[in-house]
């Protein structure tokens, strides 16, 4: 692999990392939606799809389609890239952020505040501040929907920077399992440093 397209897997992972650490688990909830993220005043769309522990999230980096799959039960994630039918697994990087969105992970982190109910894109929602009690200084708001115990939206303030992201059109549905497994044929590619176990 050229150094140019490892720069752009990298960078690419950067983006949707980024994404995922503010995607908390939840165990019931099976739904798709619209994503909108905006870091620094860019402005990028995805889509988000949720079945349980399964999450699978699609959007445009870098002029790519670029695709998340993580299953925090069974512990195995993926990048992959369908124009370069190919993909990375990512155990270390997306278990590790499931794991610190997770609120009981959060807790133990950051101090929590419980701010009141909002009803955010139909959803009622409960609002909790998140300060972080390491040096970073990060501060986090999450809008959390009690039908879906999911986060509807979410913003992010830290030194480094400001991410805000929001789930809109949100269709309950059954969802296959197939849209969180590794497609097959795709070769796997390492980054030095970087790459995992999973197949």
């Amino acid at each position: 692999m050229e150094k140019k397209n490892q720069k752009r897997w990298v960078t690419c992972m950067g983006i949707l990392l980024t994404a995922l650490l503010f995607t908390a688990p939840c165990l019931a909830a099976e739904f798709t939606a619209d994503m909108v993220m905006n870091t620094g005043g860019r402005v990028m769309h995805g889509k988000v799809f949720v079945k349980g522990h399964k999450f699978r999230q699609e959007m445009k980096a870098m002029g790519q389609k670029q695709i998340m799959i993580l299953d925090s039960d069974k512990k195995t994630g993926w990048m992959v890239m369908p124009d370069a039918r190919m993909y990375m697994p990512m155990p270390q990087f997306g278990m590790g952020n499931a794991a610190q969105a997770d609120h009981k992970e959060l807790e133990k982190k950051a101090t929590k505040k419980y701010l009141g109910k909002e009803k955010i894109n139909g959803y009622k929602c409960k609002k909790y501040r998140f300060v972080y009690k390491d040096s970073s200084g990060t501060k986090m708001t999450q809008w959390i929907s009690t039908k879906l115990d999911y986060p509807i939206k979410m913003i992010i303030e830290s030194p480094q920077g400001g991410m805000v992201r929001e789930l809109k059109n949100i269709k309950e549905t059954k969802l296959s399992n197939s849209l969180f497994t590794l497609p097959a044929g795709y070769q796997k590619m390492n980054i030095p440093g970087m790459s995992g176990t999973n197949q």
